[in-house]
């Protein structure tokens, strides 16, 4: 049972006739004082709707394979968050994981085709197949301005939406990025606060064209741009 900062839902399905394509969940920072910190991984799950209830099957786990070395980490400095985040984009296929590079004061994105449900080597522990994701198969990768205790994300329309901060927390306060994924740049910031809306942010999609926004409270907002 991971802390997920960020969960997405992809385009594959375990079964054709399976209500909910897969759902894709990172594992963040919960596991910091284990031995194996599990630093960027994703959980891969079925969803199945039994009823007014719903249940989660663990199918694959994808992993990326040099979050020791500094393409990832930052180079004199233990960061913060080393964790990553991810996002898909559903339309490309491209599985984004970005981080945290404290000592750099940046966020690095990284590009990788979606791996298939099929994809990875059994993984006797998880009982599952494990896909690890190396430096060579790194579609692209970019730096954007860094981002202060990353939560939610999603990709839209080749965007990626991507919320960050805690509560009234003048350091870190509730943020919404938008990041340009085709030209490599940060393109707009928006302060929730300057909304009088100062909880932290949890979750952002979109669906149907219609974004909405989840804060830790549970509050959910639809977002006009």
């Amino acid at each position: 049972m991971p802390h997920s900062n960020s969960v997405s839902f992809g385009n594959e399905r375990y079964e054709e006739n399976d209500e909910f394509p897969l759902m894709y969940c990172n594992v963040y920072n919960n596991y910091a004082s284990k031995e194996d910190k599990l630093l960027g991984v994703t959980c891969v799950y079925r969803i199945k709707r039994q009823g007014n209830e719903f249940e989660s099957e663990l199918v694959q786990i994808i992993e990326i394979g040099f979050t020791n070395d500094l393409i990832w980490k930052s180079e004199n400095k233990n960061d913060v968050r080393p964790y990553g985040n991810i996002a898909i984009d559903v339309k490309d296929l491209v599985y984004y994981a970005f981080t945290m590079r404290d000592e750099d004061r940046t966020t690095r994105f990284f590009a990788f085709e979606l791996p298939k449900l099929n994809d990875g080597v059994f993984d006797e522990k998880y009982e599952v197949k494990r896909v690890v994701l190396e430096k060579k198969d790194i579609k692209h990768y970019f730096d954007c301005p860094y981002q202060r205790f990353m939560q939610g994300a999603c990709v839209h329309q080749g965007i990626a939406y991507t919320v960050e901060g805690f509560t009234n927390m003048e350091s870190a306060p509730p943020v919404l990025r938008l990041i340009d994924l085709k030209e490599k740049k940060e393109i707009a910031v928006y302060k929730f606060g300057d909304f009088e809306l100062n909880v932290e942010p949890e979750f952002i999609d979109f669906e149907d064209g219609i974004c909405y926004y989840a804060d830790d409270y549970g509050n959910l907002f639809e977002l006009a741009f």
